[in-house]
């Protein structure tokens, strides 16, 4: 039995040998059911956790419905958000002025005051040229299609050509029966101008009224919100929120109009060495453009193009105007504003994008305006709050 058994192969040590060389590849290799819990290994391969797909469901749906009530109700929250955008930027200035011993009444009174004078003086300063240029508008189109007729006439003989195959080709009794044209008259541009000035009043007047409101109830609503907090974690947490929202939406929108205004004295001075007329108009439409990224810098070239051709006598001069704005932006957008403002407020350029896409569809040009300012809040509080520090790390640059 001894010499049968010291016969038999020792089949102990093998087990031994791949029992730690599995243990070994399991400290190697990474458990993939470690790494995404909610993922199932089934016979087929990695199944998704219901409860994963309900959620995922559930937030398309919630976001779905977000949207749509953005779009419907955008008369009534714009001038809201604007206005609290708006109490963002100018609450610093008011909480100085009340540390001069005015209550916070008085000191949104001085603040409203200074701001109302300079807006009133802002808009007499365009209001003169740019109704004129309204006013001489349709006049204006003419004149841009006649300078462009020469660039045009490849295009017209190409669809003249077109017309003349169709002809060809088509039968005498479909040419017979050709259908009536109807004509459909638009809207002159004054009309248009009414009809939406009534809607911009009443918008302009919410705000401003709500705006006056939240100057003048201070910090009153952040110690209502950290008085309703359960725990000291959470209201300091408020509070550290409130203040970094703050004062970064504060920095980053003054640091953009300083930056905007001096663009736009820039370009106006490039104009007005072009002979442009009213140079002070175009560069204050330059400086409010450039709030909107990447659209407002083509609808700005555009304009100025436009206003050029009109004004100069060749084709060469117009397309200088354009250029100089251009190559302004580009300094600008390249050199100085990443300058000013640094690492910290900088954003993804396709989530800008984004943003801008989708504030545009559902509040129009005054959502385009806000894309920025709202995506920059949504980076701060997503920096701020654990939980949704992953999605702030999509939203940086």
């Amino acid at each position: 039995m001894d010499a049968a058994g010291s016969r038999l192969p020792n089949t102990e040590s093998p087990r031994t040998g791949s029992g730690s060389s599995a243990a070994l590849a399991s400290e190697e290799m990474p458990n993939e059911l470690a790494i995404w819990p909610e993922m199932e290994h089934g016979d087929e391969g990695p199944t998704v956790d219901p409860r994963v797909r309900r959620d995922v469901l559930l937030g398309i749906i919630a976001l779905a419905a977000s949207v749509q009530l953005l779009y419907f109700a955008r008369s009534a929250l714009f001038p809201i958000v604007l206005a609290f955008v708006l109490n963002l930027v100018i609450k610093p200035v008011t909480r100085r002025v009340s540390k001069l011993g005015l209550s916070n009444t008085v000191s949104a009174v001085v603040v409203f005051t200074i701001l109302g004078i300079l807006t009133v003086s802002f808009a007499g300063a365009v209001w003169g040229p740019a109704n004129r240029w309204i006013a001489t508008a349709p006049e204006t189109i003419k004149q841009v299609r006649t300078k462009l007729a020469p660039l045009s006439r490849p295009f017209a003989r190409l669809n003249q050509a077109s017309q003349q195959v169709t002809d060809l080709t088509s039968l005498p009794s479909e040419q017979q029966k050709q259908p009536q044209a109807v004509q459909v008259q638009q809207p002159s541009i004054a009309g248009a101008l009414l009809n939406t000035t009534g809607g911009m009043m009443a918008t302009l007047s919410t705000t401003l009224v709500l705006l006056f409101f939240l100057m003048a109830a201070g910090d009153r609503f952040l110690e209502k919100l950290v008085g309703v907090m359960p725990t000291l974690t959470d209201k300091k947490m408020c509070v550290q929120i409130s203040r970094q929202v703050e004062q970064r939406v504060s920095q980053y929108l003054l640091a953009i109009t300083a930056i905007n205004i001096g663009l736009g004295v820039a370009v106006g001075f490039g104009l007005a060495l072009l002979g442009m007329p009213n140079p002070v108009l175009w560069g204050c439409l330059v400086a409010v453009l450039n709030y909107v990224p990447f659209a407002g810098a083509l609808i700005g070239s555009a304009v100025v193009f436009v206003v050029a051709l009109v004004s100069l006598d060749s084709l060469g001069a117009a397309l200088m105007a354009p250029a100089i704005y251009g190559v302004l932006n580009m300094i600008e957008s390249n050199f100085i504003t990443p300058g000013l403002l640094g690492k910290t407020t900088e954003l993804n350029p396709v989530m800008i994008m984004l943003s801008l896409v989708m504030w545009g569809a559902v509040w129009g040009l005054g959502g385009a305006l806000l894309a920025v300012p709202l995506l920059l809040i949504a980076k701060i509080v997503c920096d701020e709050l654990e939980p949704l520090k992953r999605i702030g790390v999509f939203l940086a640059a």
